[in-house]
């Protein structure tokens, strides 16, 4: 079985949640993915302002903005993150793990309907409780 790297869970994650407002909801439901549904990412989460927070997520997210891949916008008071059209071929180029590919839709799903101070609480929660 390939590796999924980093990136490729990132793009899965606008793929199945589609446009993600804000750089803290895309945070914590990159964390709670990790944490709770045990997708497997390398990014080092530690204690911030608004709960956990990955610099290299962050750094990550910047170069597929860069590579065209996701397009990133900005309004008086969030950024938003999408797939562009070059974002969406060059995931299905990657052959994403069913398994995978699963349980990103199935997480999405349940916390895309949460809002961000849900998403906060419920990722301070977990982080408390390690």
């Amino acid at each position: 079985m390939s590796q999924v790297l980093d990136p490729d869970i990132l793009l899965s994650i606008l793929s199945f949640c589609g446009e993600i407002k804000g750089r803290i909801r895309f945070q914590k439901i990159a964390y709670l993915l990790k944490q709770k549904e045990k997708i497997q990412v390398s990014y080092n989460f530690i204690p911030y302002l608004y709960g956990p927070y990955s610099r290299e997520l962050q750094m990550d997210l910047a170069f597929l903005c860069s590579l065209g891949l996701v397009d990133e916008r900005h309004n008086d008071r969030y950024y938003s993150y999408m797939l562009t059209k070059e974002g969406i071929r060059f995931l299905r180029s990657r052959r994403v793990p069913r398994s995978t590919s699963i349980l990103v839709r199935s997480a999405c799903k349940k916390y895309g309907k949460l809002s961000t101070k849900q998403l906060v609480g419920l990722a301070h929660k977990i982080q408390g409780s390690q």
